[in-house]
């Protein structure tokens, strides 16, 4: 038996719902020996009712997700699988399809994006595969199943996709597939933004994404999604300081390093907050600067930080500040200084940041304390 399917939970539930087989990322993670996250999404030709009974005999929490798609939902201890009816998709309108449920594996194969996305497993680990995606698999090539045109037009957001999976696990692209998203790049404009963000986010964890970024760039995608555009000058530095450093750079950093505003892509306000940060690092001059940088900004954002920055040699002098940052809180100023909470809390700890970043070393919290004393 498959290692990932030795799941006394899993073995309960595709037993229950035979027949049901293991299907997607999973299966192809695993002939391709990459990890995954565990996720194991499952297919079944019961019907969202027979599944959701069975599950719920068998012992399973069940939760229909998404039942209009036949989805569902089946949780034990803390093991989570989605569970969906095999399907066809009857109609379309390039975000949400209208389905027909089917007894036919291959017919739920083929409505799938990607060829490498639509192989499934039993318990056995025994491998089902109706579109070639072994092959695929094979030869790192990365297309859509059937018309890449249909695909597409079937969910936009396959354009995205499709890029996002070249990135991680291609080596090749099919033409074909890659002048369709070409062809219907600019629908784009009319997919979630909150959809496309983690697409791109998801691409910049890629080892092959500048590449990936390249063939995107030649089909202006970023004109249709709200997102700045690559400056690849600075990536090719970003790459260039990972071999130097020995370093790993964020998606979020490789993201920084875009040309233009983030204020209209749907990032989460930590998120921009970060970028704002990562942004800033590389145009500071002056020691205060960088002092005052270390200590807003999250440990997890400082190697992404210095490996924007670049001339590292310039910042050797951080080593001791990242050893000892400012540690006040506004608790303690109204403990130590005896003040109520109010904007006076913020003058205090202003006043002392700002005195804390111009000296030569880092103060200790006795010196923090006296200096607090006498600001007025």
């Amino acid at each position: 038996m498959v290692k990932w399917l030795n799941n006394d939970n899993l073995n309960k539930l595709m037993k229950t719902l035979n027949p049901c087989m293991a299907v997607g990322g999973c299966v192809r993670n695993h002939i391709m020996k990459k990890t995954f996250n565990d996720e194991v999404d499952l297919a079944t030709s019961l019907l969202p009712e027979e599944v959701m009974k069975l599950a719920k005999d068998a012992g399973f929490q069940v939760i229909p997700t998404g039942l209009q798609h036949g989805t569902v939902t089946c949780i034990m201890d803390k093991d989570v699988f989605e569970v969906t009816t095999l399907r066809v998709d009857i109609e379309t309108d390039g975000r949400h399809a209208k389905v027909e449920f089917s007894k036919s594996w291959e017919e739920d194969a083929k409505r799938r994006d990607l060829t490498i996305n639509a192989l499934y497993s039993d318990l056995d680990g025994k491998i089902y595969d109706y579109t070639s995606g072994l092959e695929d698999i094979k030869r790192g090539m990365i297309r859509f199943i059937g018309d890449p045109d249909q695909r597409i037009q079937e969910d936009y957001l396959r354009i995205l996709r499709f890029f996002r999976f070249l990135a991680h696990y291609g080596q090749e692209h099919d033409v074909k597939s890659l002048e369709s998203c070409g062809k219907y790049v600019s629908n784009l404009t009319g997919i979630a933004r909150e959809r496309c963000i983690v697409e791109m986010i998801k691409l910049l964890h890629a080892d092959n994404f500048l590449f990936t970024l390249k063939l995107m760039d030649k089909i202006n995608l970023w004109n249709y999604c709200d997102f700045p555009s690559p400056d690849f000058e600075v990536i090719d530095r970003i790459i260039s300081q990972e071999k130097i450093l020995n370093l790993k750079s964020s998606a979020l950093c490789k993201f920084a390093s875009f040309k233009g505003s983030v204020d209209d892509v749907k990032l989460s306000n930590l998120q921009k907050r970060n970028v704002q940060l990562l942004r800033d690092l590389p145009n500071m001059n002056c020691k205060k600067d960088y002092v005052k940088w270390i200590n807003n900004a999250p440990r997890d954002l400082w190697d992404d930080g210095f490996i924007l920055k670049g001339r590292l040699s310039d910042l050797s002098f951080l080593d001791i500040w990242k050893e000892n940052l400012f540690y006040f809180s506004g608790q303690d100023i109204m403990k130590i200084a005896d003040i109520a909470p109010g904007p006076k809390v913020k003058h205090y700890l202003d006043q002392l940041m700002n005195w804390f970043i111009g000296q030569d070393l880092p103060p200790n919290y006795q010196d923090l304390c006296v200096k607090l004393q006498g600001i007025k």
